[in-house]
């Protein structure tokens, strides 16, 4: 599945999770990131020492962002990280080792995905080994409980699949409960 594809089922997926728990909320794609953010944006991770991945970019060229992706963080695009709040957010996020990533410093991480209200992070670690050509690791997940992911495309293609596991247990009737026969 193409970048795009991903985005547009998991937008689809989300709002059936949402439509199942009764939640008002529906996931927002931004619009396409235009020349000139990608541009600033590319000069933003320059100065960071790192690369926009290939897989970051096309996600970005789809859409810049999706606020309300999941119950757990809004992704990121260039509005976010261009922000002049953005080092703030990330050092609440990633500093003093809320990241869960044993490291010295969080200064390397680059946030991508949270919610305020949650602990959940997204984060790229360009400093990372890299596990698929040209690409930037992603941490998905909770300090002390984080996910490695080959690349921001593996993300969003694990997440479908996530997504979809989420609806099967949603949509039982009985919400993943055993059933009386599992109980004998």
């Amino acid at each position: 599945m193409d970048i795009a594809e991903l985005v547009r089922t998991l937008v689809a997926l989300q709002v059936r999770i949402y439509e199942l728990t009764d939640d008002d909320r529906r996931p927002v794609p931004h619009p396409p990131i235009d020349a000139a953010s990608l541009a600033a944006l590319e000069r933003w991770f320059a100065a960071r020492a790192a690369a926009l991945s290939p897989s970051y970019r096309a996600f970005l060229q789809v859409c810049d962002g999706i606020d309300d992706y999941s119950f757990s963080y809004h992704l990121f695009g260039s509005r976010d990280l261009l922000s002049p709040e953005y080092d703030s957010i990330a050092e609440r996020a990633l500093g003093n080792a809320a990241s869960g990533l044993e490291r010295e410093s969080a200064d390397d991480l680059i946030l991508i995905g949270r919610h305020p209200e949650t602990r959940t992070r997204l984060i790229l670690d360009p400093r990372h080994a890299p596990l698929e050509p040209g690409e930037t690791v992603v941490f998905d997940g909770d300090p002390g409980f984080m996910s490695l992911h080959a690349s921001f495309g593996s993300f969003l293609a694990m997440s479908v699949q996530a997504k979809q596991m989420t609806i099967e247990t949603l949509e039982r009737p009985n919400r993943g409960l055993p059933d009386d026969d599992d109980e004998r």
